[in-house]
């Protein structure tokens, strides 16, 4: 968060640096390492496929939690400034997962906005669903 800039450790605590790319501003803290004050919330990176890639790995399969497109137009300045980070971001996004072998995409069936944690239970059996319905790719895959 102080640089700007994305850091990726190759050693240490996996649990760190899970919590560290799932940290929101505002809602769960960074983490302190050394010099970094880390937090991601997939604002930075949502699928750093480049970064599997470096380790020498031969498949990479993802997952995109993308929602449906807000289409409803904005009606006051924040609001069409806020749709305007959700498109660059689904940009960056796109670009990204189109780098992997493999993208797993569940389908929710209504919008679930980032901090509903009240959803997980179906956000978690549309994810096996999903991953269920590419078995077989990934099976050739791997």
């Amino acid at each position: 968060m102080l640089s700007g800039k994305r850091v990726i450790f190759s050693k240490g605590h996996a649990t760190d640096y899970v919590y560290s790319s799932a940290a929101l501003a505002g809602v769960l803290p960074p983490l302190f390492k050394g010099p970094h004050v880390l937090m991601d919330g997939a604002y930075a990176d949502i699928a750093p496929v480049d970064v599997a890639r470096n380790t020498g790995v031969e498949v990479v399969i993802a997952v995109d939690p993308s929602q449906p497109e807000n289409t409803t137009g904005p009606k006051n300045g924040l609001q069409a400034m806020l749709r305007s980070i959700e498109v660059c971001q689904y940009e960056h996004a796109s670009l990204r997962f189109a780098q992997a072998d493999l993208v797993i995409r569940p389908a929710f069936s209504q919008t679930i906005g980032t901090l509903e944690f009240r959803l997980k239970r179906h956000c978690i059996a549309q994810g096996a669903v999903a991953t269920r319905r590419v078995y077989d790719e990934i099976g050739s895959l791997l």
